[in-house]
Formats: C-alpha cells, structure tokens, sequence
C-alpha cells in the first residue's frame, strides 16, 4: 500500500511513519497543499490512500485534487470547524487531538472480523 501523507508538521509526520511502521507501508510526504496537488498530478503518482491535516484551510484543494484522480482521502486534523465542514461533505474524517493512533491505523487498515464472526 502507498499513502501520500499531506502536512505542514514534521512532529505528526513522524508520528504517521512510526504509526505504520511494520504495516508494509509506503509513505510519501507533502508539506503544503501546493505541493500536494501538484504530486498527486504527476504520472507516477500511484497512490492508494490520502491523508491530509487541515493545512489552515487549504484542505479543500488536496481534497478536489484526490476526487480528480479517485483517490480516497482521510482528513486528519484538530481543528473543530474545518472536521465540521468535511463531515458536512461526506469526507471521512479522524481528530488529531481525541483519535488514538490504533484509531488512524484501523481507519486505513481495518481489522478482520473476528473467528467468531466468520463462523
């Protein structure tokens, strides 16, 4: 699996990579939302999932950029008014400041049912 990571902090950033560390991940990281758009653009951008923090409200334009090229994005932010408005618009959505990391995790790699369930 390959995950474009879109955010302006290195501190989360490195907590995205040791979140999915030993899930047979590979990442890749934009800093801005300009960026991001541009990356997602390219030829050799085959990506299988998005995530992307609020980047002070230019969210909007990495998440046009992920429906232009059918990709799936998770917005992964702690600001309260702009998970409102993703919320609003159907985007899947996790809060940096009351989501676990197992939560982000079993967002992009959820768990298989248990035994019981199967039977």
């Amino acid at each position: 699996m390959k995950i474009f990571i879109v955010d302006d902090d290195p501190e989360y950033q490195q907590i995205i990579k040791e979140t999915f560390y030993g899930y047979n991940v590979e990442m890749e990281f934009a800093n801005d939302a300009a960026s991001a758009v541009k990356r997602l653009g390219e030829k050799d951008a085959k990506f299988d999932q998005v995530i992307c923090d609020g980047l002070f409200g230019k969210w909007e334009t990495v998440h046009k950029a992920t429906q232009e090229h059918g990709l799936p994005m998770l917005l992964y932010t702690t600001n309260p008014d702009i998970l409102g408005i993703a919320a609003e618009k159907g985007i899947p959505t996790l809060n940096k400041s009351t989501s676990s990391l197992k939560e982000l995790r079993n967002t992009i790699f959820p768990p298989s049912a248990s035994i019981e369930a199967r039977l």
